[in-house]
């Protein structure tokens, strides 16, 4: 391989290891927002958070628009209940997102029970080839969280 060729892949290699998964389930408190991608304080029980870097990859976007198209395609009428939300957050913009849930690279957050539990899913980057089993996962990780955010009321 010549120079110019390692130097392109070195980069990308580098570029790449930015936007897997940060750290391990776990739980603590969190905010809330409603709508697909529209913040309001405390109103819908459970939210989806996709929390990102500023600066956005191809892998990155791809992550955001199946996690959004998961959530609406097998919780519909939770969203439009307004008991489930999703929300895009930049986490270095942010900074308390990326302190409230432990994030230091782009990954998927679920949390519930009147903003005091969250689940982070960072095992959806390895899931990205495989969209039924990407689906599933969310969807198995919403379930529960609405749930648990029943068993509270």
């Amino acid at each position: 391989m010549n120079p110019f060729t390692a130097a392109v892949v070195l980069a990308a290699l580098v570029l790449l290891a930015g936007c897997g998964p940060s750290s391990t389930d776990s739980l603590t408190a969190s905010q809330a927002a409603t709508g697909l991608g529209t913040p309001a304080q405390d109103e819908a029980p459970v939210t989806v958070y996709y929390l990102h870097r500023s600066f956005r990859c191809d892998s990155c976007n791809a992550m955001e628009r199946m996690t959004r198209e998961a959530i609406r395609e097998t919780h519909a009428q939770e969203l439009a209940a307004g008991r489930l939300a999703f929300e895009s957050v930049d986490f270095q913009s942010n900074e308390e997102y990326a302190r409230r849930y432990d994030v230091n690279a782009p990954t998927v957050v679920v949390r519930w029970h009147d903003a005091t539990a969250y689940r982070k899913l960072d095992e959806l980057w390895g899931l990205r080839g495989d969209p039924e089993a990407f689906r599933s996962a969310l969807a198995e990780a919403v379930n529960e969280a609405l749930e648990k955010n029943e068993q509270v009321r």
